[in-house]
Order: C-alpha cells, then structure tokens, then sequence
C-alpha cells in the first residue's frame, strides 16, 4: 500500500505542473473571449376587423427576431458590444403591371447590425460611447425588442420615430450632475441617416439628441423616474426636424415579498414636427400603462395610447392592450396580448398575439 500511495503521489508531482499550466491557458483564452448571448422571439399573430369575413394580412406563426449580442472589455479604458438582428425582411411591393404571379413569393430573412458601439471605463462622472446604437429620445427608444413592456412598440413610436425606433451612428456623452439624487444628462451628435426624421441630403448636417434623466428614491420600496428629451436635425426636405418627449416611470416592490408581487406605472409622450413633409408633418402621442405582479412567475399588464396628425381631416388612432406574463426564470417565457384598435376605418381592428422569449448565454442586466 505505500508503494502504491508513494506512486501516486509521484504522478501527482509530475502531473500537477502540466495541469496547472493548463488551467492557467484555458482561463487566459476565456478572459479573451467576449460575453455571448442569444435572444429568440417567436410570435403567433391574428389580427381580424370586426365583422370582417376574412383575417388581415401578416399574421399566423413566424419568427419575430433573433438578437445576437457579443460585449468585452476591449482594455481597461474600453468596452465594446456587438448586437446583430436576425428578423424576416420587409417585402417589396408587388408591381401592379407584372402579370399575377404563379406562385407565392418566398419569405427572406434580414441580418443587421443592431448595435455596435464602444464606450469607455473608469473616466469619473462621464461615459463616451461611439458607434452605432438606440439613441436617448425617450425611455422605450433604448429598449431592444425582447426588453419591451409589451409585445409591440407604442403607436407613436411606431409612427414618428419608425418600426425600429430612431437608431443611429454618432458620438454620446452621458453625465452626472452633482445633486443629491440621480441626475445624468446625456448629449449625441449623429450621423442624421433617419429616413423619417432627417436624412438630409448633405452629410455635414448633423442631429442631435438630448435626455435629462431623474431618477428619485421616493422610499425603501418606491421609485420615480423622469425624463425629459429632444431631437433636432436638418431633414428630406432642405428644412428642420424637431422632437420632444416627456416619459415618467413609477416602480414599488416591497421590502418584505418582493419576489412576488411589485407595481410599475409608466407613461411617455412624444411629438415632433418634419418642416416641409407633405403629410403627416406634424405628429403627437402618448402611451401609458400599468403592470402587476400578483405571483413569483406572473403578471398582468394594460395600456391605453394614443397617436394622431395635425393634418386636416385625419383621424387619431387610439388602442388599448392587455397582457398576461408567465416567466419560469429569467431565461424563457411566454406573454398573450389582445388589442383593440380603432383608426379611420369603421370597424376597430382586434388583434391576439402570443409571444415566446428565449435567452441563452451570458445576457447583461436591463436598464433600471
């Protein structure tokens, strides 16, 4: 036996060297590759005018979108995240003077760069970001699809600001302010390429956003944050796009069982004016909803919003949304929504979507 025991100790002294080295080489290979993380919607949609014989069209299965993200301390003064979008690609209208086709055109996949920006480490009181990203007008703009409170985005963003939000390449500074409570101020020059709001026609013409953020520990359990921000720019038109919004978000989850019941209110109004645009120049909206967290795994939300033109003759679009959440973990759920909306047709449009939401990998925390 202590022959045996001796020999092992020996392999033990021969291999431990090589399986430290080892040890040491993998966790220098980790520490050089970025976070990855995978974030999958699948969506069921019906969407039916009352009274209406036949459905409208875009709805059954299909997949929402695909978000790839990679981030990574590039050195100890930057870090740098990469966010790919995999989503289906908008169709080309069909050419009213082609014959009828024969057969139904195949669905394609879009792949885009979502976000890809760097920002800086350790400067105090302030960080630089650089790059491609959701810019700071508003509190639901910054929101990645999977992150948002309901299924769709509200109509005026939708509307105003387009399907993806105002998402653009520039500079952003985001600043403390010295005051008691949580105060930053952010500031970006952009690049302009919004073909909503700005894309002018000389690439010297650049936009800027600007954000005041207010974030107030009202008690132990309750927090209030406001905001204020706008956006300005050169336009399509040879003329000047002009944005405000207003956004204000209430949280209580109490001391004592606050794994199983907590409160938001939020509410956030935009509008914006695009000088020289024939229609829908002038733009105004508002979106306000509520959500409860009555168990560990469930909650309930509601939304009323708003969204209208300034033109004369048009009609405000005005909906109302409810929602059912269920979260096993932080990783996987499932939300049902239905929603009414009432526009300029006589019948509102009644619409039931079911969403799936997966995330694997090492996903970074949300925005407070």
């Amino acid at each position: 036996m202590r022959i045996y025991a001796l020999f092992l100790s020996g392999v033990g002294l021969v291999l431990s060297p090589t399986s430290h080295a080892q040890t040491k080489a993998a966790s220098a290979v980790q520490s050089m590759n970025p976070d990855i993380s995978v974030s999958v919607l699948t969506l069921f949609k019906n969407s039916k005018r009352q009274g209406a014989d036949k459905d409208e069209p875009g709805g059954g299965f299909s997949l929402q979108e695909t978000e790839l993200q990679f981030a990574a301390n590039v050195d100890p003064y930057l870090r740098a995240s990469v966010m790919l979008s995999v989503h289906p690609a908008e169709q080309e209208a069909a050419d009213p003077s082609a014959p009828a086709a024969t057969e139904a055109a195949e669905k394609k996949t879009a792949i885009e760069a979502e976000e890809v920006y760097v920002e800086t480490l350790g400067i105090p009181y302030v960080t630089f970001k650089a790059g491609h990203f959701h810019t700071a007008l508003g509190r639901h703009n910054g929101l990645h699809a999977h992150a948002y409170p309901f299924i769709d985005s509200p109509l005026i963003s939708q509307s105003l600001l387009g399907d993806e939000g105002l998402v653009e390449t520039g500079l952003s500074a985001a600043a403390l302010v010295p005051v008691p409570w949580f105060m930053e101020f952010t500031a970006q020059a952009l690049q302009g390429d919004s073909p909503i709001l700005f894309s002018s026609e000389s690439s010297s013409d650049l936009a800027s956003v600007y954000r005041l953020r207010n974030l107030l520990e009202l008690s132990e359990e309750a927090t209030l944050d406001l905001g204020l921000s706008a956006a300005a720019g050169q336009n399509f038109y040879n003329d000047r796009t002009n944005v405000q919004g207003a956004d204000l978000t209430l949280k209580w989850r109490p001391s004592k069982g606050g794994k199983y019941s907590s409160l938001i209110w939020a509410a956030e109004y935009l509008k914006g004016e695009v000088k020289g645009r024939p229609l829908d120049s002038k733009q105004s909206g508002y979106a306000t909803w509520i959500q409860y967290q009555f168990a560990e795994r469930w909650w309930v939300q509601a939304r009323t919003e708003q969204a209208k033109s300034e033109d004369e003759g048009s009609t405000a679009q005005n909906k109302v949304s409810a929602l059912l959440g269920f979260f096993p973990s932080e990783f996987s759920g499932i939300r049902v929504q239905y929603d009414q909306l009432k526009d300029a047709a006589d019948k509102p449009l009644n619409t039931l979507m079911v969403q799936g939401n997966i995330m694997i990998g090492a996903h970074p925390a949300h925005s407070y």
